[in-house]
């Protein structure tokens, strides 16, 4: 509940940077006692392993396992984290082939997350070094392309705001 109080603090607009300093200090401290009471207990078990694969439950659904913080560095910077809505599909897509190659990188931004494509640029920058790379921004990223170009990839990190629209999952924003 801290934590995504934090997130919605920021997210209310811009805040000077004396402000920001000591948010991203809060935000930080509540990511290391996360740590603390999710990982340090099991940390002798999964501590040696590269990947990690996360099927939370309940509340922990919320918990932003990327970004815990042990006191040094965050999660993400010692493993790479795989998160999973149930052990089956966990297990499910282990024991997938692997198909296509590369990286999808999409990203559309708006008002409410106008840093998106840059998050897109630096993610693609990040893969490019490693993997062919195909960046799709703003009209580029729609779902006939998106439904084109994933069977054709290994990885795809979408960026995007979504707007619920009870109507029709289909029906597109004005």
């Amino acid at each position: 509940a801290q934590l995504h109080f934090q997130c919605r603090r920021r997210l209310r607009g811009h805040v000077g940077p004396r402000i920001g300093q000591s948010m991203y200090q809060t935000t930080l401290g509540i990511l290391q006692k996360l740590h603390a009471l999710i990982l340090e207990p099991i940390d002798g078990r999964v501590g040696g392993f590269d990947r990690i694969v996360i099927v939370p439950q309940g509340p922990l659904s919320g918990v932003p396992f990327h970004a815990l913080h042990d006191g040094e560095q965050f999660l993400i910077d010692r493993h790479d984290i795989s998160m999973s809505g149930s052990a089956a599909i966990a297990i499910r897509t282990a024991q997938s082939p692997i198909r296509g190659c590369g990286t999808l990188i999409a990203t559309v931004g708006d008002e409410l997350a106008p840093a998106i494509d840059q998050e897109g640029l630096a993610v693609a920058s990040l893969h490019a070094n490693h993997r062919p790379t195909i960046h799709l921004s703003e009209g580029e990223a729609t779902v006939e392309r998106l439904r084109h170009v994933l069977p054709t990839v290994q990885f795809a990190h979408i960026a995007c705001h979504a707007r619920f629209m009870p109507q029709s999952p289909d029906r597109k924003s004005t």
